[in-house]
């Protein structure tokens, strides 16, 4: 069986499309270390995306959408660069789903707040209301899914500018009927201490230190 594990490593530069980001180098650095070790360890290829030669228009986060358009693959694994795999994560390559992913929140929760996000995406994607909106940050993808996606993700690429390419994502699974397969949030749920999986996202990344979390995680860099 043929595996990947992909990951998107695009530094701002005088080319960069869309809106700024926060790069964070010593981050990134230890992601893709860490995630080169991990397909390694379970035989899989590891590839970067480095640049907007897919989607040239698009903003950077778009560019994992090219795990759509790969071939010669039965399963892939994509992981954002703030997102850190540790040593003792199980083999997520033999999850059997068309598609797995971490929900976008605790959606167990019955606060007013994330009742009210819950419905307001499940509108966004037209999706029941039983829908669990997933992130894209940590998703698995096998081959039948990726050839059932790959004729209409095109549709919506300018459809879900506020969501980019999760809201593509979330609004290809609901086309397509699927029931995706729940990963907990011990695998890189940006909302909650992963077990597997830390997924620092956007507002925990501003002040990284290296060492710090290095040391919490009891990582080897």
């Amino acid at each position: 069986m043929k595996r990947l594990l992909l990951q998107v490593n695009i530094e701002p530069n005088e080319t960069q499309v869309g809106r700024k980001y926060h790069y964070i180098k010593d981050l990134y650095q230890l992601s893709h270390m860490k995630a080169k070790q991990y397909a390694d360890k379970f035989d899989a290829d590891y590839m970067q995306i480095n640049d907007y030669d897919f989607l040239p228009q698009k903003h950077a986060v778009y560019q994992k959408l090219k795990f759509l358009e790969l071939n010669g693959y039965d399963k892939i694994l994509y992981i954002d660069s703030d997102a850190v795999i540790l040593d003792d994560a199980p083999n997520l390559f033999d999850i059997n789903a068309d598609f797995a992913a971490v929900p976008d929140y605790d959606w167990s929760s019955t606060s007013k707040t994330t009742i009210n996000i819950k419905k307001k995406l499940c509108k966004i994607y037209n999706a029941s209301d039983d829908y669990l909106p997933f992130c894209s940050g940590v998703i698995l993808a096998n081959k039948t899914f990726i050839e059932r996606c790959r004729p209409i993700y095109n549709k919506f690429l300018d459809e879900y500018a506020t969501q980019h390419d999760q809201g593509i994502l979330n609004r290809c699974v609901v086309e397509l009927g699927e029931k995706y397969h729940t990963l907990s949030s011990d695998y890189g749920a940006w909302y909650k201490k992963g077990k597997y999986i830390i997924h620092l996202g956007a507002h925990n990344k501003k002040n990284f230190d290296l060492e710090k979390f290095c040391k919490k995680y009891g990582i080897k860099k």
